[in-house]
């Protein structure tokens, strides 16, 4: 079962000046600098939730923000005068101390971690936080006394200061410590039901995430909330009637939806009258669901896959209660348990939970439907992201000359910095902007087709819809240029041979952004 952690923080600690926009905030650039260090720690890896805007902080704070802060094992308290007045923060803590009063205080403050900012007299601090020592992101310039000068670690958007780095691994490295010494020590009673959530924008596309039996509850409550942050719509989104109804109510949902995904314990949950318990009744009606649509004539709509089911029967069954299994379970086994097999379509997996979220996402990023789409305007003032290695600096320089001289906005990557620096920056200058070009020249058919490959992962960049894409072929010209304009990567909307121009001009690029002039350019429309 995965360790939370909850990041309490004021507004104004996460802000930039204007003139420094889009550059991060300081809470931004830590949660982005501490999930990647977490992911490069041992299991069991706890997560990290932040409430990042896109909650209104009105009567949604009880049925959201109280019930995370209630499902959350640890508090991170970003500490600063602007956290010490706001009210929602102490809200917070006053949410988290109580769900934690059971056992005691001192396990209580166990529990919290500060991050200190800013120094905060320990005079000011609740007393919840008077005894806690935290990790320190500035220094004084002498020793400390008044009128030292503070030295902050992170200042306008950017790193100061190696001390940030150092002082987020070790507290990546304290809440691994911490979640593993959590992991075999959970009671029964933290199975909080997840609290409502507000429905996300929707991408259009809706998956059927069957109901589990109790022991996968919270896998099942984690699957959807991951599959709603990125816009997917869930179906069911009610519980199933526990009656002569519950058949029918199952079918209409399958038949909204493009495939199902079914996680698998041990138990079988419910069983409506004369009926299959509901996690099995869920599997054989997928699966009928999946061989309709597999019938001559229905194998494909709207150029989506024929519906299908994917089945996580996960080899080792996180219980809080029970001890380990003496073995593995085989996911075919499990399967074949409930009463079923392997069709044609399925697709079977039993790692851990997050591996299988990875793989479910992937899944459908690759699986997404390529519809038509009218031609996205790339208008004057619009920002272009422009994709290069450094070897093609030169080029990529050239290229942004010419989109400058049609009023378009470049933005170069930064390449110059250590690899977490320039991963996280890069990918938040190419969240803001409204297409990217891949511009090939130098490097090689591998770094284009993997970057190519990058952009179906606009959603894990917060975006709400994909970018519009060109693949610009520069000099030298070669076969492997060559086969790419007539076999287009899937993931751009077109590629633009200039393999003949040594130098590009705004004319040059007319058979991506359409005939030099003034006023909106249309971009390709996707085949």
């Amino acid at each position: 079962m995965t360790t939370q952690v909850f990041i309490s923080y004021a507004r104004l600690d996460n802000e930039v000046p204007a003139s420094a926009r889009p550059l991060p905030g300081f809470v931004t650039q830590l949660h982005e600098y501490l999930d990647d260090q977490l992911r490069q720690l041992p299991h069991p890896r706890p997560v990290l939730w932040r409430d990042t805007g896109n909650i209104e902080r009105t009567d949604q704070f009880t049925a959201i923000l109280d019930g995370e802060v209630a499902r959350s094992d640890f508090l991170i308290v970003v500490l600063s005068y602007n956290w010490l007045h706001s009210d929602w923060c102490k809200r917070e803590l006053d949410t988290f101390s109580r769900r934690w009063a059971s056992e005691g205080e001192a396990n209580a403050r166990r529990r919290i971690l500060l991050v200190n900012k800013t120094p905060v007299d320990r005079n000011d601090r609740p007393p919840l936080l008077q005894g806690q020592e935290g990790h320190d992101f500035f220094a004084f310039d002498r020793e400390q006394h008044q009128g030292a000068r503070v030295r902050p670690y992170f200042d306008v958007g950017r790193i100061q200061d190696d001390g940030f780095v150092r002082e987020v691994r070790a507290l990546a490295s304290k809440l691994q410590r911490l979640a593993a010494a959590e992991a075999p020590n959970r009671p029964e009673s933290r199975d909080i039901p997840a609290p409502a959530r507000r429905a996300a924008p929707t991408n259009g596309r809706a998956v059927f995430v069957a109901r589990p039996a109790d022991d996968m509850r919270r896998a099942y409550e984690r699957i959807g909330n991951e599959l709603r942050s990125r816009g997917f719509l869930v179906v069911p989104d009610s519980e199933i009637p526990n009656d002569d109804h519950a058949v029918g109510f199952i079918n209409q949902a399958l038949a909204a939806a493009e495939l199902s995904v079914h996680a698998l314990g041990e138990k079988r949950g419910f069983a409506p009258p004369e009926q299959d318990p509901i996690v099995g009744l869920q599997l054989v009606l997928a699966a009928d669901r999946a061989r309709e649509a597999a019938a001559p004539g229905n194998g494909e709509r709207n150029g989506a896959p024929a519906f299908h089911r994917i089945l996580w029967a996960p080899k080792i069954l996180e219980d809080p209660v029970a001890p380990p299994p003496a073995a593995e379970r085989d996911p075919l086994a499990v399967l074949a348990r409930f009463g079923e097999h392997v069709i044609e379509g399925d697709k079977i997996l039993g790692d851990n939970l997050s591996r299988f979220i990875d793989f479910l996402i992937h899944h459908l990023d690759q699986t997404a439907p390529r519809q038509a789409r009218a031609a996205m305007p790339i208008a004057a003032g619009a920002k272009v992201y422009i994709d290069h290695e450094a070897k093609d600096m030169g080029y990529a320089t050239e290229l942004a000359g010419a989109l400058q001289q049609r009023s378009i906005t470049p933005v170069i990557p930064v390449l110059q910095g250590t690899k977490t620096e320039t991963t996280a920056l890069n990918r938040r200058l190419m969240r803001a902007c409204d297409a990217i070009a891949l511009c090939w020249a130098n490097a090689t058919e591998g770094w284009a087709i993997s970057h190519a490959s990058r952009l179906d992962e606009w959603r894990q960049l917060g975006r709400k819809e994909k970018f519009s894409s060109v693949l610009l072929l520069g000099p030298p010209s070669d076969a492997f240029k060559a086969r790419r304009v007539k076999i287009k990567p899937r993931e751009v909307d077109s590629v633009v041979d200039l393999t003949n121009c040594e130098t590009v001009s705004p004319q040059d690029l007319d058979p991506w952004l359409g005939p030099y002039g003034g006023g909106a350019i249309a971009g390709p429309a996707v085949d």
